[in-house]
């Protein structure tokens, strides 16, 4: 360890203790820039241990701090916000003694009575025998209320990395923690929230244990899962081997859909009954658009929804009614956790090749006590693979009754004669009912006709599908030889074998495969290379692999209606002429038996050497099938240039005398400096078979795009897509929109300007939401319910809590967001005031005929919109030694979710903020805030009200010694206005504590406490919950009491204590207490 190591350590530890006489109090006004992350103090030697934070009157915890150096790193703060930094730093030069940080040393006092100035050396004792080190956490928290909802929960998480033996190495985290979480799809790299692992490594093998993630692929099938359990590799000499034992987070399923026209998503994926109520496993997906694998992100080709198990695609990918989507991912569907076990074993015999084997074994887990004996018997005696279960039972106290055969929604008790029932409903597309939310916000399901049903419409079943507990055994051998150096033969034996029915063991179907593969490699006649290869591949009719073993066009390129999984024969002779100065010509001769099928495939292929030319191809398909042909031809031609690439597309496609279309398009691509433009326009053409040689047209589509894209370290970054169709049909529909992804930013170190513009446009078919709020408990919730105004309050401390729902049947919509930022920094020029100005704009529509003039729209009215907002706020700060800072923020809400009608509120803000320093450890604080709110319902007449006033908070601020900080404020509030139809008026007066003890360097205890009258309407009934920052009408105390304790350096309590008394809410108290040991 370095000596300038050991003064650092010493420093931040231990120089907080000489302070006394040693130490400055100073204040700093920082602007904190996100991109640079950290911020820079005027004084170096910083004493860590005093240094506090605010960032709009909140305070702010740093990640770092380099002491030394005078540097906070921060995180979680928003761009050019102002921070306020109060610290104590060293004045004189640095003291040459430390204090007892290290459990060897002396006490302080000792050395502080014997030795003033001394020279001295730091030895830190080592264990050299120590071979695995660890770290973790072990904490156990406690919560309490007097209305039941206590909470007691606890948990130990730990790392380890070392050594067991000399060559043996161990590495891992283990914790008794279970995180439901999954990471969000809409980034290209996730993270793993309940990643739990034990890893042991040698040089000949390797074992894991925990959340793994298994592989297994060679060039005929992939395996791959996410599994909890134990896997082992194995390799001595020429021998190598694995193994896997585990349990399967979900199942594997791979779907082929068309997508739809002016429609980028969301696009559902099912489980392999069909249903939709799935969860998808975290970056198991992987998704191809004509036959092109795409990468996750929104600012690459598609975000995905684990949860809803939904994929929306990005503008950069253009969706249209003939896009092929095939889609692979591992889901959940809560029914069976499945067991997964294996072994492979492989011989390599050196260059002539190698023989490989494999055995896997994939099965339900039923739990017995997860279902009723009768049910266990329907199981047992079913010779189906898939029970419907009834959701139904006989309930008092349900809503639903059974008559003539249909569940009805009976709240009311109309129907007092017939049985009550409870009824679970599930998502089902073959259901029958349709979700709808009562006037007092309940949801119900009604019944619909079969002739009432329309496309894209969400219906539930009062029946449950459950697929039979299952079980599936997979074996294949391989044998690869190299004959020559230009002859390798390769041939595969597979086989497998499913028990439809675990429960009553009898249901067997067993299936077998073969492959071969004939290859004669690169055989050099001069100038040309010739490549050849024979494969041939048969599956029987019953044979199930474990993974994916087709082609991703398969459907496509052989004009199939399905995806062939079994019962297929399939010869392909394929060669490739590699012709020097030219390029690589493929042929292809291919066919396909299946059942009564049989197709015959002629592929030609030229891709281009010449570096000018190196994107070109030509990529020609024919498919005859007796009966009918079908071909495809794709040619691409672009130069590419130094500068300027112009491009030239065609494909044309024919079905037999069915359907046919053709696509002619012409682009350029331009490289600027540190840009890139590519630009072009699409024609495409989609006809059906009339009679004789006549055709019709069916749609004309023109597509044109405009792609930027420029980064720059300092100056411009822009990522700029843009497509607008036109598109003419005999389609009542119409597909006539543009989409729109851009980002563009400027920031120059030199510059006082920055400016962030991010806009996104597309087009989707979706639901609208319902916010729905369901009955927890008080304290338990994130809202309340005000019977005077039939609505929902956001209160911390409510006994509802909301979520959304989706309701009615997809229709089109046009999605607008929008969100930019501008700041001006007047001090980074010496000849302007210390001023800082930024601005804030938000922009979001969700709705029918967009319009920019809809952004922000007032007319509740107006029924084609789920919903418009518009939201500005604009900052100036002048960063002198008196402080302040002025705002205005505007705010237009138009929500359509509801069905019963839409809801209007507009807010308006005016505020100024003050900070005078009377003295080095006193300031007098003053925040003003003038508004105005405006509250419009069409779901409830009596929701409508104005709200507008003032209020006011005067805080003294006093700092004792490093030992005490003390806040005084004084709070006053008016506001007036108009509730439930007549007018109001109403003011606030009231008082603030706050005091901050420091416990020398081990914690901190802190105390709030508020008391506020609020008083001047003679029925407070009438008192909206805008009003006086939604105080409760009368008096109210609030108090919080924080304590951090460090009871040593492994040791520290954490207690919160919180108080309300008020109207609303009678000695409503709460308790957090947490303890927590680090090793």
């Amino acid at each position: 360890m370095s000596d300038n190591f050991i003064k650092v350590v010493i420093l931040v530890f231990w120089v907080p203790a000489f302070m006394n006489s040693m130490t400055i109090t100073v204040t700093d006004s920082v602007i904190y820039h996100s991109d640079s992350a950290h911020v820079k103090l005027s004084n170096s030697f910083v004493i860590e241990s005093s240094i506090k934070i605010f960032s709009n009157d909140s305070l702010v915890k740093p990640s770092k701090v380099f002491p030394i150096e005078g540097r906070l790193l921060l995180n979680g703060l928003s761009d050019n916000s102002l921070i306020i930094v109060e610290y104590d730093y060293l004045e004189k030069e640095i003291p040459k003694l430390v204090g007892p940080k290290w459990k060897k040393l002396p006490t302080l006092e000792p050395l502080l009575s014997i030795v003033e100035k001394e020279d001295f050396e730091l030895n830190i004792p080592t264990d050299s025998n120590k071979a695995i080190y660890t770290s973790g956490s072990f904490f156990r928290s406690l919560t309490l209320s007097p209305y039941g909802s206590s909470d007691f929960q606890g948990g130990v998480q730990m790392q380890l990395n070392g050594k067991l033996l000399e060559n043996i190495n161990i590495s891992g985290v283990l914790t008794d923690q279970s995180f439901p979480l999954q990471a969000e799809g809409s980034t290209q790299e996730l993270k793993d929230f309940d990643k739990v692992f034990l890893k042991v490594q040698h040089q000949n093998f390797e074992l894991e244990a925990g959340d793994i993630e298994y592989l297994f692929s060679d060039n005929m099938q992939t395996i791959n899962r996410k599994l909890e359990g134990l896997k082992s590799q194995f390799q001595y000499k020429q021998w190598s081997s694995s193994s896997i034992y585990a349990n399967s987070k979900g199942q594997f399923h791979f779907i082929e859909i068309k997508g739809r026209d002016g429609d980028q998503g969301p696009y559902q994926l099912l489980d392999k009954d069909g249903n939709r109520e799935i969860s998808i496993l975290s970056g198991t997906e992987k998704v191809w658009i004509n036959g092109e694998r795409l990468k996750r992100g929104k600012n690459h080709d598609y975000t995905i929804d684990y949860a809803l198990s939904e994929i929306y695609f990005t503008p950069k990918r253009l969706i249209d009614f003939d896009t092929d989507i095939f889609i692979e991912y591992q889901y959940s569907n809560f029914e069976y956790q499945k067991g997964f076990r294996g072994i492979t074993m492989k011989n390599n015999f050196g260059n002539p090749g190698y023989f490989s084997l494999g055995i896997f074994d994939e099965f339900d887990q039923l739990n017995r006590n997860d279902f009723q004996n009768n049910k266990i018997n329907e199981f047992s005696s079913n010779d189906s693979s898939i029970v419907n279960l009834n959701n139904a039972y006989a309930d008092s106290t349900g809503d639903y009754i059974y008559l003539d055969s249909i569940f009805v929604y009976d709240p009311l008790n109309t129907y007092a004669d017939f049985t009550r029932y409870t009824v679970t409903f599930i998502l089902s597309p073959g259901g029958n009912y349709q979700r709808r939310v009562s006037d007092d916000s309940k949801i119900f399901y009604q019944y619909i006709e079969n002739s009432n049903k329309i496309d894209n419409e969400e219906l539930y079943s009062p029946y449950r599908k459950i697929s039979l507990p299952t079980a599936q055994q997979f074996g294949k051998a391989k044998l690869s030889l190299n004959l020559a150096d230009y002859f390798t033969i390769e041939g595969q034996v597979a086989g497998s074998r499913l028990n439809q029915n675990t429960i009553r063991n009898s249901e067997f179907s067993n299936g077998a495969s073969y492959f071969v593969n004939i290859n004669i490699d690169t055989v050099d006649l001069d100038f040309l290379k010739i490549k050849l290869m024979y494969k041939n591949q048969k599956r029987s009719k019953e044979y199930l692999p474990l993974g994916r073993e087709n082609q991703i066009m398969q459907t496509r390129l052989w004009n199939l209606d399905e995806i062939l999984l079994k019962n297929s024969d399939e010869h392909y002779l394929q060669s490739e002429f590699i012709i020097d100065k030219l390029g690589l010509t493929s042929l292809e001769i291919a066919k396909l038996s299946h059942e009564n099928l049989s197709r015959k495939r002629f592929r030609y292929n030229q891709s281009f050497l010449n570096q000018n030319y190196k994107s070109s191809y030509i990529d020609y398909t024919y498919v005859d099938n007796s009966i009918a042909n079908f071909y495809r031809a794709l040619f691409n031609l672009e130069r590419n240039g130094l500068r300027y690439s112009p491009n030239f597309s065609f494909i044309t496609e024919q079905n037999n005398l069915d359907y046919r279309f053709r696509k002619i398009g012409a682009g350029v691509k331009v490289k600027l400096n540190k840009a890139l433009v590519t630009s072009g326009i699409e024609n495409r053409i989609d006809e059906e078979y009339q009679f004789g040689d006549k055709w019709s047209a069916i749609s004309n589509d023109y597509i044109g795009y405009m792609n930027i894209n420029r980064y720059s370290k300092n100056g411009w970054k822009k990522d700029i897509v843009f497509k607008k169709r036109i598109k003419k049909s005999n389609v009542i529909q119409d597909f006539n929109y543009s989409l729109l992804d851009l980002t563009v930013s400027w920031k120059n170190q030199i510059s006082p300007f920055t400016c962030f513009v991010d806009i996104k446009k597309e087009e989707t078919l979706s639901q609208n939401r319902m916010i729905i709020y369901e009955y927890i408990g008080p304290g338990l919730g994130n809202y309340r319910y005000d019977s005077i105004l039939n609505t929902y309050i956001s209160d911390i401390n409510g006994d509802h809590l909301s979520y959304s729902i989706k309701v009615g049947s997809r229709e089109p919509n046009t999605i607008f967001l929008g969100s930019q930022r501008f700041t001006i920094d007047l001090s980074k020029n010496k000849y302007f005031p210390q001023i800082f100005i930024r601005s804030q704009i938000n922009q979001e529509f969700k709705g029918k005929d967009f319009d920019v003039s809809k952004i922000g729209e007032s007319s509740i009215s107006d029924t084609s919109i789920s919903k418009s907002l518009f939201f500005t706020r604009n900052e100036i700060i002048f960063s002198n030694y008196r402080l302040a800072k002025i705002w205005f923020q505007f705010n237009k809400n138009l929500e359509g979710f509801d069905p019963r009608g839409n809801n209007l509120n507009v807010d308006k803000e005016i505020g100024i903020e003050n900070i005078f320093k009377i003295s080095k450890n006193n300031s007098i604080k003053n925040k003003v805030d003038f508004h105005d709110y405006s509250i419009d319902s069409k779901v409830f007449p009596n929701r409508k009200r104005d709200i507008y006033g003032y209020y006011n908070n005067f805080t003294l601020q006093t700092k004792l010694e490093n030992k005490l900080d003390f806040d005084l404020s004084i709070i006053y509030g008016f506001d007036r206005g108009n509730s439930l139809g007549e007018p109001f008026k109403v003011e606030g007066k009231g008082i603030k504590g706050k005091i901050l003890f420091y416990l020398k360097q081990n914690g901190r205890l802190e105390t709030e406490i508020t008391f506020l009258n609020v008083e001047g309407v003679k029925n407070s009934k009438t008192l909206p919950p805008e009003a006086i920052k939604g105080y409760a009408y009368g008096k109210s105390i609030r108090t919080n009491s924080r304590l951090q304790f460090l009871i040593n350096k492994s040791l520290s309590i954490n207690l919160n204590l919180n108080l309300i008394n008020d109207s609303r809410y009678t000695n409503f108290i709460t308790m957090q207490g947490e303890v927590r040991a680090y090793f």
